[in-house]
């Protein structure tokens, strides 16, 4: 039985092609007469209740640059004006805020503190909100301009802010005019057919706002989300949509749709199978192996949240967790046995919501056949296992074109202490570099520890880490690789912005020293970012504006054997460092999970795809809480499971 996902697109769909709200200039609040929808003298608490309340929507200059605001209400208490508030980067993530109201002269001033920094809007002539936002770790003002989206009853000729209220404007038109003509005078019974032409405008006015392709993305495993709409009309009073869904046009299906018309709002709805998913990462289906001993690694995500998972082994259960938080999303690692012959290893994941999805794999045990008898040869040399790490963070930087980072050095500190103290990579193996040590994580020294010191100390049984905190870079390269045309680097702390090429590594270059290593595994970790947006682990050069960066880089880097890579966030993201937790989101929420958060399961032993699972779960969590918009990325696998931490309880 397959999951259920409520999927609701909210009017902002309308408002997308209806544009922005223009009200009415209003009189400044403090100057002569009112708007014509109040009575003359109207107290001021109204006049201001009048141009403020409703929804404001506009973008700020980040990367996640959507903003909304919600004022339900102004009031005077104690001669402070007070307002009731509540802001977001969408309407499904808003947070209260306590904001205050300024008058001054003509004036209306109002500020407010969120978690990511301060805002301060001033309501302009045209009824619009102009001001800043001022990040907690950046002094530097970001410009944010809001505009009335839900519109103000009663004020006259204001152009209805969305395209369903253009609707609701021309029925209450049509109401008023009736359905009188010419020759026939209006009827006192003519109450029905106002009705029916009401529903006869709807009919008419809302296919053209929903029939087409709408494309997007969902926070789920499976980011990309396609909703094709074919039809929209209305049948013996009730609504009928034909649509279908999908990730992609490959895998569209019909889904039955309900429309709902709710305060200034189209709402569709909808069932679709793409609310929960499980992926069974090892043993591969119709496999071969010649030891009964092995491991099944698998992956479950759930929209509603994930009830309890299990796991099977030719027809019983071996494995069952349920966790009361409900999370959505889990690693399931079991260790199991094999008989000989074939096996059937089945896992079961069921949502909140009571919805069952399954992965089947079958596996074949042959044992090794019997070797001829021969001289017993010498036990064969132990086989010692090393792990080796190189740390970097790069938060001072020597040019001051280069906006410093406060926490990349306390991430890298960080991170050290946790390999050391918590996961047991020996002292001499493990390489920190910050601008509090005595070796600074220079370009040339960058190199000498990746490229010289990762290629000749580690063998092939061996496992490697490399951390990296800092800044990343986008410069335009048309004639590159990258189909956005642009390079990426890892900014060292002597970079020069106007040429990374020379002075900078690029990600480029993190294949060659990939391949330069002999360790069969290699973990990278970057707390970096390359939109090239302000207001994160990031900068552009010369000539690069902030926009959409693609992740072909990241694929090519993953595709090398033994090498996996997680990113704080994905390329054209923003990667956010904290006051509050003293770090940037990625490396707080990582060497929590190394400490043991992550070990999802409960056998004592963090792996890196639970290390992963958790991280993106949090990240995402905590970015949003903030106002922003930051998802990890993991590129590449290692074969089996690859243990990180043991946690000692």
């Amino acid at each position: 039985m397959d999951g259920t996902a409520k999927v609701i697109v909210l009017g902002m769909l309308a408002a997308m092609l209806a544009g922005c709200a223009t009200l009415e200039t209003l009189a400044p609040a403090l100057a002569p007469p009112p708007p014509a929808s109040l009575p003359p003298g109207a107290p001021l608490e109204a006049q201001l209740r009048q141009r403020l309340v409703g929804r404001w929507d506009g973008r700020v200059d980040l990367t996640f640059s959507d903003a909304t605001l919600m004022i339900d209400g102004v009031r005077l208490e104690r001669g402070v004006w007070a307002v009731d508030a509540a802001y977001g980067t969408t309407n499904l993530f808003l947070s209260a805020v306590p904001a205050t109201l300024e008058l001054s002269g003509a004036d209306i001033v109002v500020t407010f503190r969120t978690d990511l920094g301060t805002v301060r809007l001033r309501l302009e002539a045209d009824d619009d909100l102009r001001g800043t936002l001022t990040l907690a770790t950046d002094a530097t003002p970001r410009a944010l301009t809001l505009r009335r989206r839900a519109s103000t009853r009663g004020i006259p000729q204001a152009r209805p802010s969305t395209a369903v209220e253009r609707v609701g404007r021309t029925l209450e038109t049509q109401e008023r005019a009736g359905p009188a003509t010419a020759e026939t005078p209006p009827a006192a019974d003519a109450a029905p057919v106002v009705v029916a032409s009401k529903v006869g405008a709807l009919a008419t006015a809302l296919p053209p706002l929903l029939v087409g392709r709408w494309e997007g993305s969902l926070d789920f495993t499976i980011s990309a989300r396609l909703l094709v709409v074919d039809s929209v009309r209305m049948e013996a009073g009730a609504w009928h949509v034909q649509a279908r869904f999908g990730v992609a046009d490959a895998d569209l299906d019909p889904v039955v749709v309900t429309l709902d018309l709710t305060d200034d709002r189209v709402d569709l709805r909808f069932v679709t199978t793409l609310a929960s998913r499980v992926v069974l990462r090892s043993p591969a289906d119709r496999s071969r192996v010649d030891d009964s001993a092995t491991v099944v690694a698998a992956a479950v995500t759930a929209a509603s949240g994930i009830a309890d998972v299990a796991v099977s082994l030719n027809g019983q259960e071996v494995h069952r967790h349920a966790d009361r938080e409900a999370p959505r999303s889990t690693a399931v690692t079991v260790p199991i046995t094999l008989r000989e012959g074939a096996n059937t290893v089945v896992v079961t994941a069921r949502d909140v919501d009571g919805g069952v999805r399954q992965e089947i794999a079958t596996i074949t045990y042959a044992r090794a056949a019997a070797a001829v008898a021969v001289p017993p040869a010498p036990p064969p040399a132990p086989v010692t296992r090393e792990r080796w790490a190189v740390i970097v963070g790069a938060g001072r930087y020597d040019n001051r074109a280069i906006p410093p980072l406060r926490f990349a050095a306390a991430d890298a500190e960080a991170m050290y202490k946790t390999l050391v103290e918590v996961a047991g990579f020996k002292r001499e193996n493990v390489i920190l570099m910050t601008e509090r040590t005595e070796r600074k994580p220079t370009l040339r020294n960058l190199r000498q520890v990746l490229g010289t010191f990762l290629a000749r100390a580690p063998k092939k049984e061996d496992t490697v880490v490399i951390f990296f905190a800092g800044h990343g870079a986008p410069e335009v390269d048309p004639r590159g690789a990258e189909r956005d045309g642009l390079a990426k680097y890892l900014v060292p702390v002597d970079a020069d912005p106007d040429d990374l090429y020379a002075t900078a590594l690029p990600m480029e270059e993190i294949r060659t020293i990939f391949e330069r290593i002999e360790a069969e595994r290699v973990v990278v970790f970057l707390d970096t970012c390359y939109s090239g947006a302000a207001g994160g682990r990031t900068f552009a050069a010369k000539g690069v504006r902030a926009g959409a960066v693609d992740e072909l880089f990241l694929d090519r880097l993953g595709r090398a054997k033994g090498r996996a890579i997680i990113t704080a966030s994905r390329p054209s993201e923003v990667s956010l460092e904290l006051a509050e937790l003293g770090h940037g989101i990625f490396t707080y929420y990582l060497t929590r999970g190394l400490a043991g958060d992550a070990d999802l399961n409960r056998d004592g032993i963090v792996s890196l795809q639970e290390l992963y699972e958790y991280v993106a779960r949090e990240v995402t969590r905590k970015s949003r809480a903030v106002g922003g918009n930051q998802h990890p990325v993991m590129k590449g696998e290692l074969e089996g499971v690859l243990p990180l931490t043991e946690i000692r309880r």
